[in-house]
């Protein structure tokens, strides 16, 4: 027996959600279908593939049951999609025995399911870029990609003004049209390309469901980025100043709590907790966890407690974290571990960088900033303290394949980029070449 519930969009969305779960855990959707309580007979079914769609249940005249197909969930409203079902049960309930009545059941059935096609056909060309950010794609992107929401706010962001536009009068002109405009204003290529691709995955996915024709995202050819040739990573004076700028910040923040308590004690003010911890807050340990682990800026910020073994000495990053989606073990260094070991006493919770309600920091701009004005450093984003990690690791001879291992990439092309190292490294190279003359000769002079 069929259950029965309100079937309407939010149902409908809900539906997606569970399925494409499912599909992502087992391969395949429990195959099924839910009933709806206003018109009996109407259901949303489910097939193994993970199809959703809406459909009919009837009996006929002979005793025996049927099925009606409707529309793809995906492109047709539950409205729109109930509409039709009446029609399609109506039908049937008039269908007689006599062979001129099955043939006029058989031309109305054929007649009904052309127009619900037309019907969904035009749907389908109805369906905006906003509608499915909202609906279908926002369901398959919350299983299928780990930056789901920053996608779809992408998209969002720099593509408003295709937003109210169906999704199948999108062309190549129009992206290649966005994409020139973006340009004139000085956006970096390599940047325009970015918010493209998040445009191009949502207009693939709205091709491979049927809604588009083609893909004209996929007609739009990339721009060709010249990759970074110059690996940013730390000098050792660099890191000296960082660390140092590191230290005064500590200072300076304790000795300004202590400034703000006697400024309190003065005014008869309850005074605010004495800083005694090792450290003032997450800043420096966090920088020191990047120089000696080369975790990822996000992978740093999700971490939790459960994911270090302190007592042997390795960190789990989850495929869940991962960009490539794979786990790995990253083994901790003495000073990793001590740094550790020293906040695990003042940040109890779940999260090791946590906010007040111990869920992940967004990220460290602000006090990254100030701490790089105070090292006198330049042109240094946090990502480069995975950079930074890398080259120490590969200038003290760690061979590229373990380095890739320890960065989580799948293959070595990524980390071809270490072989540009530090150029005083790169001379000593080739100072090895260098021969002593032989004492009593001289050298040949050019002719």
């Amino acid at each position: 027996m069929v259950q029965r519930y309100g079937i309407d969009r939010d149902f409908v969305r809900e539906r997606q959600r569970e399925v494409a779960r499912e599909v992502n855990q087992h391969g395949k959707a429990k195959a099924r279908e839910w009933g709806d309580d206003q018109l009996r007979g109407f259901v949303l079914r489910c097939t193994p593939a993970g199809v959703l769609s809406f459909g009919v249940r009837f009996r006929r005249p002979d005793g025996s049951h049927g099925r009606k197909s409707i529309g793809d969930a995906a492109v047709m409203n539950p409205s729109e999609a109930r509409t039709l079902a009446r029609a399609a049960l109506s039908a049937e309930d008039k269908a007689g025995d006599t062979p001129a009545e099955i043939a006029q059941r058989k031309r109305d059935r054929e007649e009904a399911e052309r127009k619900a096609a037309e019907e969904a056909a035009a749907a389908a060309k109805s369906i905006t870029l906003d509608t499915f950010l909202s609906g279908a794609y926002a369901a398959f992107a919350e299983v299928h990609l780990k930056t789901a929401a920053k996608n779809i706010k992408r998209v969002r962001v720099n593509f408003a003004n295709l937003l109210s536009r169906p999704l199948a009068s999108i062309t190549k002109q129009d992206i290649e049209d966005w994409r020139y405009a973006k340009l004139k204003t000085g956006v970096q290529p390599v940047s325009a390309e970015r918010e493209l691709n998040a445009l191009r995955g949502v207009l693939t996915y709205a091709a491979e469901s049927g809604l588009t024709a083609e893909n004209p995202g996929a007609k739009v050819k990339a721009i060709k980025v010249e990759p970074r040739k110059v690996v940013r990573y730390l000098s050792d004076d660099e890191e000296r100043r960082l660390r140092d700028a590191l230290a005064a910040r500590d200072s300076r923040i304790r000795m300004e709590r202590g400034s703000a308590n006697e400024w309190r004690r003065a005014r008869g003010y309850e005074e605010l907790p004495e800083i005694t911890a090792r450290y003032v807050d997450h800043v420096e340990p966090a920088v020191l966890l990047s120089l000696n682990s080369g975790l990822r800026l996000g992978e740093l910020l999700k971490l939790a407690w459960s994911d270090l073994d302190l007592n042997v000495g390795t960190m789990t990053v989850r495929p869940t974290e991962a960009k490539s989606k794979k786990s790995r073990v990253v083994p901790l260094n003495r000073e990793a571990s001590e740094v550790l070991s020293a906040w695990r006493k003042q940040s109890p919770g779940k999260i090791v960088f946590a906010g007040p309600d111990d869920k992940p920091m967004g990220s460290f701009k602000t006090a990254w900033a100030s701490v790089l004005r105070s090292a006198q450093i330049e042109n240094l984003r946090w990502h480069d303290l995975r950079h930074a990690f890398a080259s120490s690791l590969v200038m003290r001879g760690v061979d590229l394949n373990t380095l890739r291992e320890l960065l989580g990439h799948a293959d070595l092309k990524m980390v071809l980029r270490y072989a540009h190292l530090a150029p005083s490294h790169l001379h000593n190279a080739v100072a090895l070449l260098d021969k002593p003359t032989k004492p009593g000769r001289t050298a040949l002079k050019a002719i």
